[in-house]
């Protein structure tokens, strides 16, 4: 199964992250997406990566491990907030913060200005505490890493609770992330297991979509988060390698914090009315930014040569 991940991490990616974006924009597809769903895939896979990663490198949670993190995820982050406010203000007219003070907190994060970069906050939260229980242990048996796991629930629960930073189905998205690294575990404790039999493949392939159909019609708690346990399981199955896709996922991060100002522009323009040429023209845009950004990173690389 670690293999299997590997392979096809970065395709289910870029179609998780196409079904993300496109629920955010005003058009019929918004209103038929479980934009949860594809959001758990993300969760999962860091869940399972993060613990993969700290199993199988020695060096992994070395004293640089979180500076890191902040680098790859928040720098971006309170760039991508700069840019949401300069966006705003050219688009609307007027500015999006009261006064100095509050124009810093939005850039920083801790006064939300893009309502859809909710997780950030959560998947910081997550490699902080990670970072905290395991870089001075490891080859711990399964039952540590099960009690961590559920003291790191219990801990974002009370942090939650009292920062109130929920921001969406965030309980539920932590709890995939302890799915993730606990499926790492497993598979890194029992090399020869075999979840994805053929006769596991059928029987999980049908509970899903028996319980999917279901949830169409009912909107029940329980059902959702089933749903959520099991996606990221049926994408696996699913799902090919395939290299488009596989490019867009691993650009995953540009994408999401970009394509609010993109929907912002086309909205309050009225560039596009019919609803087939503005997902088309919203996805060349969104490709767009990619392509540029590994422009610009393949001509820095040349210099530093």
């Amino acid at each position: 199964m670690d293999k299997v991940i590997k392979e096809k991490a970065y395709t289910i990616r870029g179609l998780a992250i196409l079904a993300i974006i496109l629920c955010h924009t005003p058009t019929i597809i918004a209103n038929h997406c479980h934009a949860d769903l594809a959001v758990s895939i993300f969760f999962f896979l860091t869940g399972y990566f993060v613990m993969n990663n700290y199993l199988n490198k020695k060096k992994y949670l070395d004293k640089n491990f979180i500076i890191r993190k902040i680098y790859n995820i928040y720098i971006p982050f309170v760039i991508s907030n700069i840019i949401y406010i300069l966006t705003y203000i050219i688009v609307y007219k007027h500015y999006c913060f009261n006064n100095i003070l509050d124009l810093i907190l939005k850039i920083i994060g801790i006064i939300p200005v893009n309502g859809f970069l909710w997780y950030v906050a959560h998947v910081l939260m997550y490699y902080i505490i990670f970072y905290f229980f395991y870089h001075k242990t490891k080859n711990k048996s399964i039952s540590f890493y099960l009690l961590t796991y559920m003291t790191y629930l219990l801990i974002v629960f009370g942090l939650c609770a009292c920062f109130r930073i929920w921001g969406g189905c965030v309980l539920f998205e932590h709890l995939l992330l302890a799915i993730g690294g606990l499926c790492a575990i497993i598979i890194n404790k029992k090399e020869n297991i075999k979840l994805y039999s053929n006769k596991n493949k059928i029987i999980l392939c049908i509970l899903f979509i028996i319980i999917f159909i279901y949830s169409l019609y009912q909107n029940n708690l329980l059902i959702i988060i089933t749903l959520q346990v099991m996606i990221p399981f049926f994408s696996l199955i699913v799902f090919k390698y395939n290299k488009v896709l596989d490019f867009i996922g691993k650009n995953s991060l540009l994408l999401y914090i970009y394509h609010i100002q993109i929907i912002m522009v086309m909205n309050q323009y009225k560039i596009i009315n019919n609803e087939l040429l503005y997902i088309l023209v919203f996805l060349i845009a969104n490709i767009s930014i990619i392509v540029v950004w590994e422009i610009i990173k393949r001509i820095s690389n040349k210099k530093e040569k």
